[in-house]
């Protein structure tokens, strides 16, 4: 696993995937 202190990019970009999915799923949350 990577430290997602030191990748604030890519936990942005992780959290992006996650609200797409959640979306798709019928979920809304807020960011």
């Amino acid at each position: 696993m990577f430290s997602i202190n030191a990748s604030p990019f890519l936990f942005q970009i992780l959290v992006i995937i996650i609200w797409s999915g959640s979306s798709m799923s019928g979920a809304k949350l807020t960011v």
